[in-house]
């Protein structure tokens, strides 16, 4: 470690160097400029890269709401819980619960990981029964939940509809992650509601977007 007297040796021959070779040491008023238009640059950056990093999310949260889609209407057609009713069913679940889009058979049966109709990551991405965005390990900023409603038909003790399904997505830091909540039907349309994110910006999303909410551009 350099003695303060050596330490301000090298500052000056640093500094006499410099100034030999025709290049002016930086000045304290120098740095703190420097500092200065660093901060205003990061300032304007960091929210065009949360807007894009929001608008990649919300683009992910669509494609996850069309696999949910397409999971069901497959769960349906095939009859994969095999009780002969192209039903639809309201659960992720895991591997050991069935029926569900991740064990998709009657129940009491258990599964491997080639049954499955969506993989294990929309497993941690369920809100389960919650009203607000709050889930274990959320898909690129967004929860998911059903939303099998009185379109859907009056439902099983085993969570199966006939009529139909429903599926929403919100961003767990509203402005932050999202500013779009998602849901998605039976008909496979992709509907959108627009959240205040200026008023609720970091609060969890509440899953507003539902049957009457109009298609997404």
């Amino acid at each position: 470690m350099l003695s303060p007297i050596l330490l301000c040796c090298s500052i000056r021959c640093v500094k006499n160097h410099s100034e030999r070779n025709g290049r002016a040491a930086f000045t304290l008023v120098e740095l703190l400029i420097v500092l200065i238009i660093i901060g205003v640059l990061a300032a304007l950056a960091i929210p065009n890269f949360i807007g894009t990093k929001s608008a990649a999310n919300e683009l992910s949260a669509k494609k996850m709401l069309q696999v949910l889609g397409s999971a069901e209407l497959q769960f349906a057609i095939q009859d994969s819980d095999g009780d002969g009713i192209q039903n639809y069913v309201d659960k992720i679940g895991d591997l050991t619960q069935a029926p569900s889009l991740r064990c998709p058979k009657s129940s009491g049966r258990s599964c491997g990981s080639f049954d499955a109709l969506v993989d294990e990551s929309f497993e941690g991405a369920d809100s389960g029964s919650g009203s607000s965005a709050v889930c274990e390990k959320a898909k690129s900023g967004y929860c998911i939940k059903t939303d099998f409603d009185s379109q859907s038909g009056s439902g099983s003790a085993d969570g199966l509809y006939v009529a139909g399904f429903g599926w929403q997505a919100s961003p767990i830091s509203i402005g932050v992650t999202g500013k779009k909540d998602f849901a998605i039907y039976e008909d496979g349309v992709i509907r959108c509601e627009i959240i205040n994110y200026e008023s609720d910006r970091g609060a969890a999303g509440s899953f507003t977007a539902n049957r009457d909410s109009e298609p997404c551009p």
